[in-house]
């Protein structure tokens, strides 16, 4: 039986106009009535007994209409009631599907944050769970490259920072991302340019794109909303270039986001050392590329919002 029913509900469109062929067949076959004759014996006014002729239908032409009245009418409800059916049943399925998926996602999800909330003080809780657990962009594939030269005995330094954003969730996101200009006694920040990459085979768009900002701009911001698709990515490239007033550089260069596969790479003057410090997380870094004007470093974990680095680059005496 339920695989009768499986069957009709599978091909109740096909069922539905069978059935209302057959019946049009039917009528249309025996729409030409062919009656036979026959004498009946009756009572006259008089109450004799009197034979009359009569004619009646062949008993096949009714029991035709019969089938054919009902077949073609049931044929159009099946396939107008298994449409509605089958409709509702979907989104039924659909909803119960979603149900069920909300339900262990929030299931789930309540028991990581119930260990979490175990094993994490509270005060550190909300923190652990806006910027790791709740996460929807997490940046991969970073590089933070910094070139140094010596130009007018004052240190430039050109930082192109690259990595991939990556939306982690199935809904649109929007990633802002802004670079500003800074001038003070001790150096004079110009952004350069920032561009990003959809992947859609459409090449880099340009945000911005400078080789020089006047002396009253160099504060200006440059700032521009991406959306990025679920489960899609977005490359963005962006470049500063900073001018110290004195003969040596000390930053420091924090991340804004959770990112993965930091590698730093540095290119410095004949003359001059270079020193990073990571003080501002404790993780294992791979064996630096270590050269007479080069260096790499390579980070193997995570790196969480706010995390960062110091570094030091100054003539060798």
């Amino acid at each position: 039986m339920e695989k009768m029913v499986d069957v009709l509900k599978s091909h109740y469109v096909i069922i539905g106009i069978v059935m209302i062929f057959i019946g049009l067949l039917i009528s249309i076959y025996f729409g030409d009535v062919e009656f036979v004759p026959k004498q009946i014996l009756t009572l006259d006014s008089d109450h004799q007994p009197v034979t009359k002729d009569y004619v009646f239908p062949k008993i096949i032409y009714p029991i035709a209409e019969f089938i054919s009245s009902a077949v073609i009418p049931f044929g159009i409800t099946l396939i107008i009631t298994m449409f509605f059916v089958n409709n509702f049943t979907k989104q039924e399925n659909e909803q119960l599907k979603n149900e069920l998926l909300s339900f262990q996602n929030d299931t789930a999800e309540n028991a990581v944050y119930s260990i979490f909330k175990q094993i994490i003080d509270p005060s550190f809780f909300e923190i652990v769970k806006n910027d790791v657990l709740n996460c929807k962009l997490i940046r991969r594939n970073a590089k933070w490259i910094y070139d140094i030269e010596e130009k007018a005995g004052k240190l430039v330094m050109t930082r192109t920072i690259s990595y991939s954003v990556e939306n982690l969730s199935t809904e649109k996101q929007t990633e802002p991302i802004k670079v500003k200009g800074l001038l003070n006694s001790y150096m004079k920040t110009r952004v350069v340019s920032l561009q990003y990459d959809k992947n859609d085979g459409k090449g880099f768009n340009i945000i911005y794109d400078s080789n020089e900002i006047d002396h009253c701009e160099c504060s200006a911001a440059v700032e521009e909303n991406i959306e990025i698709e679920g489960r899609k990515s977005v490359e963005i490239i962006k470049i500063i270039e900073q001018t110290f007033t004195n003969n040596f550089i000390y930053e420091t260069h924090f991340a804004n986001e959770p990112l993965t596969d930091l590698e730093i790479q540095v290119n410095y003057p004949e003359g001059y050392s270079f020193s990073l410090n990571q003080c501002f997380w404790s993780q294992p870094v791979d064996k630096p590329i270590d050269g007479n004007k080069r260096k790499v470093f390579k980070f193997k974990n995570a790196i969480l919002k706010g995390q960062g680095i110091e570094f030091f680059c100054e003539k060798k005496s």
